[in-house]
């Protein structure tokens, strides 16, 4: 006889909720279902919640767990250096905010709230402007005057701190998904998925990629080095890399 799915969620801290979820999305599924219904849970199924709870707190997605879990060695290397460059980014950015925090403390908050406020409305706006600018850019390079470029100005100008906060988490993501396809080569099944990933996420939140924008983009990518440059910040050779694994989704869909 195993553990209950309380015992379970007492022992590791994990909710019942979130377990049942788990069993539901397959990341965690106990090794019996009994007559009466109760989750029957093993030795094995708390070490596998060990690594799981473990992946969680590197911001792993259920499904990135899942890959990890079921991949390779090398899989998982491979996945844990691409999380491992978004964890730095995220804790150089957090770095920079604490800093500011503090220079602000320094210089007293009575009658200069109003200037320490504006300074983090400065932090966040950078950021912001530069991630609008990169990708009117894009659009504008090749497709100025075009349905595609008004899509972009149109729908980026609505968008507020948290909406660009989570367009670029998804885009990292992707980012990642790529630099982990490396490993199998761009005609691969998981760069074909990044592939399929990527343009869903410009025309979901830029402009309706056809697959003709799509192909000039994996052109772009390799042809104009600031965005090289850019893309490869997240690993060596991937700007490249996907623009070869675009082409070759276009081209087999």
């Amino acid at each position: 006889m195993g553990f209950r799915i309380k015992e379970v969620s007492d022992m590791s801290g994990v909710s019942i909720r979130m377990l049942r979820h788990y069993d539901k999305t397959g990341l965690l599924k106990p090794d019996d279902i009994l007559e009466n219904g109760y989750r029957d849970y093993s030795k094995e199924n708390l070490d596998r919640l060990q690594r799981i709870m473990y992946l969680k707190e590197l911001d792993f997605s259920i499904p990135d767990m899942l890959m990890i879990l079921e991949g390779t060695e090398c899989d998982i290397a491979e996945a844990l250096r691409g999380q491992e460059e978004l964890l730095v980014e995220k804790k150089e950015r957090l770095e920079g905010i604490i800093n500011l925090i503090r220079c602000s403390l320094k210089e007293g908050i009575g009658d200069k709230l109003t200037s320490i406020m504006d300074k983090f409305k400065a932090f966040d706006n950078k950021e912001i402007e530069e991630h609008k600018k990169k990708y009117a850019d894009e659009a504008e390079k090749k497709y100025v005057s075009t349905e595609a470029y008004a899509q972009s100005i149109s729908r980026t100008k609505k968008y507020n701190s948290g909406d660009w906060k989570r367009i670029t988490e998804e885009s990292e993501a992707i980012y990642t998904r790529f630099a982990t396809a490396m490993k199998t080569g761009p005609d691969s099944v998981k760069a074909h998925e990044a592939a399929k990933e990527w343009k869903g996420h410009i025309s979901k939140y830029y402009y309706d990629c056809t697959n003709e924008i799509f192909l000039g983009l994996a052109d772009m990518y390799v042809a104009d080095q600031r965005f090289t440059k850019n893309i490869d910040k997240h690993a060596d050779g991937l700007a490249a890399f996907m623009s070869t694994a675009m082409k070759d989704y276009i081209k087999k869909l």
